[in-house]
């Protein structure tokens, strides 16, 4: 009995910091409550309906698990320890358990740690990662990863990678097919956060574009080798699901037409097809779910195309065709004299293999680029110098 009065008495004391609060007020403290939770608008609508004890109720038991925060376990702490952990083993024991708590933790709980410089330091322990080759590092640098998966499920997360200007470039700086788990996760990612607008998708696009780069390799090349990759004698199952997953995202989410066939015909001509083609009859439900969705796009794009061209059908993959096509648009134009002038001095090019790809590939990111351009704007004709990036191809 007398254990059971101690909670009753302990109750009050418990209840005291939320006993007078109701009306606007509580409904204000409810919706921070639920913002701190990342709860979506659905999760929120049964809990409004709650009578004014059971709000109270949730408010006093979220504030007491919220309290937590200032323990052992708090941002400053946890800042604190990275900055203090030296040994590699250690580090990942402590990123491990950062890992639990970005998961479990409220939001605030993750606007504070970044505030106190828990981001930053995250992202310059992956950099540092991606640059020792250990199965240790390789370990902690697949925690650095999972944390910031963790830490970007949120609005307020997900909103602070995207604004910091080597966020996405440093994740992914760890796709490398030699490390399936850890590519599939930053593929995941890279997908997901590429579907989040206004600038999501060229974040991505730029990220890849600036690990090619490095590497002087095409952008698409490291997907293309991941969907290829044997281990084994199988294929990685998962790894080529994120591949197809986030070149789906990357060719679908622009709205203009003209760029999403230039970055298929990019995935495409990096080895694509040829990856695709050696693919089991039956490659799984999900895999053949995505594959389904790079066809049909394709398929959607190329009727859209052909709309536009007045419903005159164009095989976009038969050379022969595309000319014929491109000299019957041209021909009794003002645009005839230079289309035939293009093909002059392309026949002038040198008669060598190698050097002929290397012209082909300057003059295709020469086209690609006038030829792309933004907001539905044509260039400024009237000038004769135009800000073409070849840089990269010299």
């Amino acid at each position: 009995m007398r254990k059971k009065k101690k909670l009753q008495d302990d109750e009050p004391e418990l209840e005291s910091e939320f006993r007078s609060v109701d009306g606007e007020e509580l409904e204000s403290l409810m919706e921070r409550m639920f913002d701190d939770m990342n709860l979506t608008e659905e999760m929120r609508r049964p809990l409004r309906c709650k009578d004014t004890a059971g709000k109270r109720e949730m408010l006093r038991n979220f504030n007491k698990k919220s309290q937590q925060k200032h323990g052992p376990n708090s941002p400053a702490e946890f800042v604190e320890s990275m900055k203090a952990t030296e040994r590699p083993a250690v580090m990942l024991e402590l990123i491990t358990t950062l890992r639990v708590s970005l998961t479990n933790r409220a939001v605030s709980w993750l606007r504070d740690f970044a505030d106190k410089g828990g981001l930053d330091l995250l992202m310059c322990l992956l950099k540092e990662c991606q640059y020792v080759e250990s199965s240790l590092h390789n370990r902690l640098e697949h925690e650095c990863v999972r944390c910031l998966k963790a830490f970007m499920n949120n609005k307020h997360g997900l909103s602070q990678v995207l604004g910091d200007d080597n966020g996405m470039a440093t994740l992914a700086r760890s796709l490398h097919p030699s490390k399936p788990q850890i590519m599939t996760e930053v593929l995941r990612i890279m997908a997901a956060m590429s579907l989040v607008p206004p600038h999501g998708h060229d974040k991505a696009l730029e990220a890849l574009t600036l690990v090619g780069e490095f590497r002087e390799i095409g952008r698409f090349s490291v997907l293309i080798d991941a969907l290829s990759l044997d281990v084994g004698g199988t294929k990685n199952h998962l790894l080529q699901l994120a591949c197809i997953q986030f070149i789906n995202a990357i060719i679908t989410t622009p709205d203009d037409l003209d760029f999403r066939i230039h970055l298929r015909n990019e995935v495409i001509r990096a080895g694509l097809d040829e990856v695709l083609s050696n693919l089991p009859d039956d490659p799984g439900d999900d895999l053949t779910v995505q594959l389904e969705v790079f066809e049909y796009h394709r398929e959607e794009d190329v009727n859209e195309l052909q709309g536009r061209l007045g419903d005159i059908k164009v095989e976009l993959d038969d050379p022969y065709e595309l000319f014929g096509r491109l000299l019957t648009m041209s021909q009794e134009t003002p645009s005839y004299p230079h289309f035939l002038s293009m093909l002059q001095h392309l026949i002038m090019l040198p008669n060598e293999d190698i050097v002929r790809s290397q012209y082909m590939v300057l003059f295709e990111e020469f086209i690609s680029q006038v030829t792309l351009f933004h907001g539905g704007i044509h260039p400024d004709f009237g000038l004769r110098k135009f800000d073409i990036d070849v840089d990269a191809y010299l």
